[in-house]
């Protein structure tokens, strides 16, 4: 065997006993998964590493239910020296899908309902970049990178999306679904310590499509 194939054979496991560990954290069905390339799994094991550290500190050590969206979050912000400038329980709902992304767009955090929504097995999701498991119109996708970009440059408090409801599909799954995803709230995620810009917090609603709904909507290849 060589060895460039050795490593990745090792990044594999180590990358899928850190899935292993999250879904055990998080109640959810871990799965088999595809193997994701050697570059995503670099990207994400140190990401995936702090995550499971976080859910080990919340669930294990302090008891939270996973299933406490808000709690959850308000732990996750605590380790990471991070805050966000609004009332989340005035601006989450329950079933409302949440996530923190990096300055860099790299997905920091991702509440329950992240893996609750869609077909893919916990492992794929976790190991894999956004642009390779769903597809969308590259509009939409726009629209919603210069609202993250204008939402860490204001660096005002929690404002509505504004981007508008679209169509979503899971690219690559046996038994590809298709998503409305309605788009609710957008702030900056802040330093506690310092007040800077550290990256920016999106929450949507997720409504399940037919397949026979996808036709003229404007889901491009």
């Amino acid at each position: 065997m060589a060895i460039d194939s050795i490593v990745q054979s090792d990044k594999s496991l180590e990358l899928y006993e850190l899935a292993q560990d999250i879904s055990s954290l998080l109640k959810v069905d871990l799965g088999s998964g595809t193997v994701p390339s050697e570059k995503a799994m670099v990207d994400q094991q140190n990401s995936l590493m702090k995550y499971r550290n976080y859910l080990v500190s919340a669930i294990i050590e302090k008891e939270i239910d996973p299933a406490d969206n808000n709690l959850m979050l308000e732990e996750f912000l605590s380790q990471y020296g991070l805050e966000l400038p609004f009332d989340i329980k005035k601006y989450i709902d329950e079933g409302d899908i949440v996530e923190i992304y990096s300055e860099d767009f790299v997905q920091i955090y991702r509440n329950s309902e992240f893996f609750k929504f869609c077909s893919y097995d916990i492992y794929t999701i976790l190991s894999n970049p956004f642009d390779k498991l769903f597809r969308r119109d590259p509009e939409i996708t726009e629209a919603i990178v210069k609202r993250a970009i204008a939402c860490m440059g204001a660096a005002k408090g929690v404002e509505p999306a504004g981007v508008p409801p679209h169509l979503m599909q899971e690219h690559f799954a046996r038994n590809s679904k298709v998503f409305k995803i309605h788009h609710k709230w957008c702030s900056p995620v802040l330093s506690k310590e310092t007040g800077a810009v550290m990256g920016f917090f999106c929450s949507q609603r997720a409504e399940l499509y037919s397949e026979s709904n996808v036709v003229g909507i404007g889901i491009s290849n």
